[in-house]
């Protein structure tokens, strides 16, 4: 599993997803806290959760992160759906992205690319060109000791 996410601006953040042959590009807007809410559905998932969820906003779309345990392994699915306040069932989403991957490699891909984040912004910098959200420091140090980091 592989996760890129980097702040593209003012309020605005881009995500790259892939596993295998199955890829997704996400552009998300500060609407939602889209970094700390998907490293807490991840967190709620270690502590025990059998499913977990999220939701990015892309105005005027969103982006709603699908999450179910097997095992130690995760199925996720990302969804797309026109717009972001019209709470359609996930059934109504467009489904963009789909992988099972070992649940360990998809949580350390994501705290990886948090923890990369930063270290290369710093948390000031990252909640000025966030705007509404300061990082979400507390949830990736909590997500990395379920990692043994």
């Amino acid at each position: 599993m592989e996760f890129q996410y980097s702040l593209t601006g003012s309020g605005w953040a881009e995500a790259r997803v892939k596993s295998g042959s199955a890829s997704a590009h996400l552009r998300v807007s500060y609407l939602s806290d889209a970094l700390g809410d998907l490293l807490l559905a991840l967190l709620d998932l270690r502590w025990g959760a059998p499913a977990a969820r999220c939701s990015w906003e892309e105005e005027p779309g969103e982006w709603r992160w699908l999450f179910a345990t097997y095992g130690d392994r995760l199925e996720v699915r990302i969804l797309g759906f026109k717009d972001m306040y019209d709470h359609e069932p996930d059934s109504a989403g467009r489904e963009v992205f789909a992988a099972h991957e070992p649940a360990d490699d998809v949580i350390k891909a994501v705290a990886g690319a948090a923890r990369q984040l930063l270290d290369e912004m710093g948390a000031d910098e990252y909640h000025r060109r966030w705007v509404e959200h300061p990082f979400p420091t507390e949830t990736l140090v909590a997500l990395e000791e379920t990692l043994g980091a």
